[in-house]
């Protein structure tokens, strides 16, 4: 068993949210995530410590704060109404960190999971037999619940004493329900009982101990009637709100005022309508407490005495230390020459600032992918692309023409390779003459030598790939894998148009000597490509984005020092700046899944490692002598030919499968290092996987690179796993349990129902379509509710490359005619053909 990362995360779904069992699985939150976690909230029980968990403890505080600030509730129990303030959701939403899922945050997200606990509330108070302050006491004492006394503080129309002030308080009318009252109502409530007056405004005395304003209505008796007040009186009242709430009582104030200690900002906005926005077309505005302010407007106010005053139609605290700083902020911007890069850096909240600067770059955006930019490819480009992709093919463009690098982070499946050459196909009908590097990791570089075939024929390319790499000159389009990148002094001197980087995360480890070298590459334009979620590490973001836009993020250290001591309230800030750079659509989105079939089929060439290549070659030329001598004594060559079949098959899988020697280095496989390359992506997205192979033999080593890869065991089907164990292996599963599952393709090619996968891999192909069929259908079937991705592993020019070609060119025609290809493949060859396709080798 792999031992497990030692903190507490959650992941964020649709549906609310549930414990990352990769990193620490408590027995509190399983099998009830929900009820595990409104316990150990209200209980104070939960020591540790992640963004994940910080998040949800916060959001989960909050609803028991308004929970416990709802007058009613000890009246009405399991019968209560709460009515949230999504003032302070919204600012909780718009602060959330950087978690996986946190794309499907949202105020409904918010309110499910709230119904939720008060579900699991009113179901344990209805059983309760004594109070509901004994109910929360029975947990902790940190929550406490309020008086039944409310203070409404309105804005009313009256020039003199434009705001009103009315005191009410809960209690059961004769229809046995709950009602709110003005407060005078009590004096004729109670008139009877002068103990039970004194007890429900006990809150109001303890507020008037600390509170002038309200000691003042108490003695003079206003508090029990609707007043009018003045503008100095609403000013000090409200600046009293906190001993209010310190005293029990539940305050309904002007959202004006709750939202106006982050509601002030410098906003940088563009002068001029284009493609190109230069720092010269941006001026500077003020926003004090969400009111658009000049400088004049601003020294007027300061000439004023602190309180309340009546901006535009809107009021404002009269903050002299914080005006001040806001002009000189103001004045100081106006004086800076600034690039695009630099406004970005300020408003990312990376400098540290007395108040936040805002540049709307989704308009910018918007702006600039206005600006004459086409809706498709150039005819040049073969494929056609889905709605989505041609939004994405139309975004690269934007993003680029403003200089900066985008970061296309679509889900894996989702065809981003595609976009690229999409974009590139497009950039080269623009710039002819110019020189693009594509760095991959070495198990895609065949794949992309593929796609550019069939997608865009006339682009002129090149994989340069061990010693190849160290030629100096370069075509429109150079890929390359990182190692060479990193040790090629003839890509390093070269000046690049565009440097694009596909599983871009190779580049999150900022101080090794890959990374330093990628990220100095002489460039004009950067693009970036990643399926695996950047949330998990903000120093990964930041590593990423210093190749994108170098210095938009700040060095490394003072990022560092940024975000550890970043404040819940700042992170918006942060986002609101890099999101519109990243484009990251899922397969669980509905607007793809209508773009999408059901089943996506992906065939992946993998390039033979030189031990492959070798032994290979060897095992074709020794069948090629027998061949050849077993044609002239005239014997059959049958046995022969599907011996050496499968010995190929046993080599394009890991020379040592075939050697028999036990030694299964990663480095040695081309079909291994693609295996941990995709399944990296799928762990870092927390999905799970069917991994299909022909050979029982391999299964071992197979469970040791995905346990590796996943931090955790999975398990494995095959034919010798007694039944009562394979129904226990699929129900752990589809439970939660297990990440992932290889099986035997015959032994698990039927009567297994495994939906929870979205992700099946075919690591070897068993040559026969409807044989594989079967086996995807394990998690392809009724139940399954995401989009299950198919990938087919194909080691390129060898055997297994020309039997996919014949296999897809049968596929094409059955379809056609509406037949069935069946059956394998190679029974149908005769032993020189299969020569043929052993000897395949089709070059770029």
């Amino acid at each position: 068993m792999q031992k497990r990362k030692n903190n507490l995360e959650f992941i964020i779904t649709k549906e609310g949210f549930r414990p990352d069992f990769t990193k620490e699985r408590r027995p509190e939150f399983f099998p009830d995530q929900y009820r595990g976690m409104y316990e150990a909230v209200l209980s104070g029980s939960i020591k540790d410590s992640s963004p994940s968990l910080d998040f949800l403890k916060r959001i989960t505080e909050n609803f028991f704060f308004q929970l416990e600030r709802t007058p009613s509730l000890s009246l009405e129990r399991e019968n209560v109404v709460v009515s949230y303030d999504m003032i302070e959701l919204e600012e909780i939403l718009s602060n959330a960190p950087f978690i996986l899922g946190s794309q499907n945050l949202n105020s409904d997200w918010v309110l499910t999971l709230f119904d939720r606990y008060l579900s699991l509330f009113k179901s344990e108070i209805s059983t309760y037999t004594s109070s509901v302050e004994a109910y929360f006491s029975s947990f902790s004492t940190r929550f406490k619940l309020p008086s039944r006394i409310f203070f409404h503080l309105l804005e009313s129309k009256k020039p003199e004493a434009p705001f009103a002030f009315m005191a009410t308080y809960s209690t059961v009318g004769e229809d046995g329900k709950v009602h709110h009252y003005p407060l005078k109502y009590a004096l004729k409530e109670y008139s009877s009982s002068i103990e039970k007056l004194a007890i429900l405004i006990s809150s109001i005395k303890k507020a008037a101990k600390s509170s002038r304003i309200i000691s003042s209505w108490l003695n003079s008796g206003e508090i029990f009637s609707p007043i009018y007040v003045s503008k100095e009186e609403a000013y000090a009242f409200l600046m009293d709100v906190p001993l209010f709430e310190e005293a029990g009582i539940v305050t309904r104030i002007p959202g004006w005022w709750k939202k106006r200690k982050r509601s002030s900002s410098i906003s940088i906005e563009s002068d001029k309508k284009g493609s190109k926005c230069s720092i010269s077309s941006f001026r500077p505005k003020m926003v004090w407490q969400g009111v658009e302010i000049t400088e004049e407007e601003i020294r007027d106010i300061l000439s004023r005495t602190e309180g309340l005053y009546l901006l535009k139609g809107n009021w404002i605290e009269v903050d002299k230390n914080g005006l001040e700083k806001l002009l000189k902020e103001y004045e100081e911007l106006e004086e800076r020459e600034l690039s695009l890069l630099s406004a970005l850096k300020m408003a990312s909240g990376v400098e540290e600032r007395a108040y936040p600067v805002h540049i709307d770059i989704d308009d910018m955006i918007k702006t600039s992918m206005a600006s004459d930019i086409p809706s498709s490819p150039p005819s040049s480009f073969t494929g056609t692309l889905r709605p989505y992709q041609i939004d994405g093919f139309r975004w690269l463009q934007g993003i680029s023409r403003l200089s900066l690098g985008p970061l296309l982070a679509d889900d894996m499946g989702l065809g981003k390779t595609v976009e690229i050459l999409a974009y590139l196909e497009e950039f080269r009908e623009k710039n002819r003459d110019a020189k693009v590097l594509l760095i991959v990791p070495a198990s895609l570089l065949g794949n992309w030598g593929r796609e550019c075939i069939k997608f865009t024929p006339d682009l002129d390319f090149t994989i340069r790939h061990g010693k190849e790499a160290k030629k100096k000159d370069f075509p429109f389009l150079t890929i390359v894998t990182y190692q060479g990148a990193s040790t090629s002094a003839a890509i390093q001197e070269e000046k690049w148009d565009l440097v694009i980087l596909d599983e871009a995360q190779n580049i999150k480890n900022r101080n090794t000597k890959q990374t330093k070298v990628i990220k100095a590459l002489d460039r004009k334009q950067s693009i970036a490509m990643t399926g695996t979620p950047i949330e998990n590490s903000l120093m990964n973001l930041w590593s990423i984005f210093d190749f994108l836009s170098p210095g938009l993020l700040g060095d490394d250290k003072s990022f560092a020092s940024f975000t550890a001591s970043m404040a819940e309230d700042k992170m918006d800030n942060l986002k609101r700046v890099i999101t519109p750079f990243i484009l990251r659509r899922l397969k669980s989105d509905k607007t793809i899944i209508n773009d999408l079939p059901d089943k996506v089929e992906n065939t992946l060439m993998v390039s033979l490692t030189p031990e492959q290549r070798v032994l290979y070659n060897k095992v074709v030329d020794e069948y090629e002598e027998a061949l050849e001598k077993m044609e002239e004594s005239g014997a059959n060559a049958l046995a022969i030919t599907g011996a050496t079949i499968m010995k190929l098959k046993m080599v394009a899988n890991h020379p040592s499968q075939y050697l028999g020697n036990g030694e299964y280095e990663e480095k040695k496989s081309g079909k291994f290092l693609l295996l941990k390359e995709l399944c990296t992506t799928i762990h870092e997205n927390r999905e799970k996987v069917l991994v299909f192979t022909q050979f029982a033999s391999i299964i071992p080593e197979l469970l040791k690179l995905l346990s590796t890869v996943f931090e955790e065991n999975g398990e494995y089907i095959d034919g010798s796993t007694p039944p009562k164990k394979r129904t226990e292996i699929v129900e752990s599963f589809q439970s939660g349990e297990l990440p992932f599952l290889v099986i035997s393709l015959k032994a698990g090619g039927t009567g297994l129902t495994l939906t929870e996968a979205n992700n099946v891999i075919h690591f070897d192909r068993w040559w026969n379509p409807a044989v594989e069929d079967q086996a995807t259908d394990r998690a392809y079937r009724i139940g399954q509710k995401n989009v299950v991705t198919v990938y087919k592993f194909v080691a390129e020019d060898t055997i297994e490359e020309r039997i996919s070609q014949i296999l897809k060119e049968k596929a094409e025609l059955a379809e056609s005619m509406l037949g069935d290809i069946g059956g394998e493949v190679t029974s149908k060859l005769s032993p020189r053909e299969l020569l043929s396709a052993m000897r395949y080798q089709r070059k770029l």
